[in-house]
């Protein structure tokens, strides 16, 4: 910002300072834990390709009333269809992770492995050193560890739902 060449340029340094000013909220540097591991906006990103490839099929001509047909008819009836899915067990994604996540808990041999700090948090012990402990807050659905830390549910969290049966947020939201 010092340099000669941004002195030249000072509409473009001072837009510059209003980014800086708002850093948190596009530098990965200063984000916190309510990002959730999303480094871009992927659910609007999905909805876009959603929209573009299944209700328009890519097609660009259309007029003002056809969109809000292909709108109201097109969008409708693909989200009946993936939640008619989703409730008749037809997409077994969740359960199978949550499957493979208490097997990879499996490490945790009883209950009085895990800590209960508060209401919803808990203590769970790392596989591979049982010293190192991870937090885990049911309520939030969040882990201390590497996947946690992103959003992911781990084993950690699968450990505090098969001891104590505590709803973690992905297994509440589906």
């Amino acid at each position: 910002m010092n340099s000669s060449t941004a002195m030249k340029y000072e509409d473009w340094t001072r837009y510059v300072g209003t980014y800086w000013i708002r850093k948190e909220r596009w530098c990965k540097a200063w984000r916190d834990s309510e990002i959730s591991g999303h480094h871009t906006n992927n659910y609007s990103e999905a909805t876009v390709r959603i929209f573009k490839d299944l209700v328009l099929n890519r097609c660009k001509a259309y007029n003002a009333i056809a969109l809000v047909d292909f709108t109201s008819s097109v969008l409708e009836s693909y989200y009946t269809r993936r939640l008619r899915e989703f409730s008749h067990s037809r997409n077994p994604t969740l359960k199978l992770l949550l499957a493979n996540q208490v097997k990879r808990a499996g490490y945790v041999k009883s209950k009085d492995e895990l800590k209960k700090c508060e209401n919803d948090v808990y203590l769970v012990p790392s596989s591979k050193d049982p010293k190192l402990m991870y937090e885990v807050n049911a309520k939030l659905g969040k882990c201390t560890c590497l996947n946690g830390k992103f959003g992911r549910f781990c084993r950690h969290e699968a450990a505090v739902y098969n001891y104590y049966n505590e709803c973690i947020q992905i297994l509440q939201r589906n």
